[in-house]
């Protein structure tokens, strides 16, 4: 978590309930990478869905 928070990919927030605890929230630079590496890996299943679905029989 201290690399993912360094990159500025995580954010540490309190937990209001649990002094001990605390919460992580993803920041909208890693919304942005997710979305990202979705649309990646959705074009890559597209591409190789054939071959996926004859795999799968």
């Amino acid at each position: 978590m201290d690399r993912l928070a360094a990159l500025k990919l995580v954010a540490r927030r309190p937990d209001p309930a649990d002094r001990r605890r605390v919460r992580l929230a993803l920041t909208p630079r890693a919304d942005a990478k997710l979305a990202t590496l979705s649309q990646i890996h959705r074009a890559e299943l597209r591409r190789f869905s054939k071959a996926l679905l004859a795999a799968l029989r």
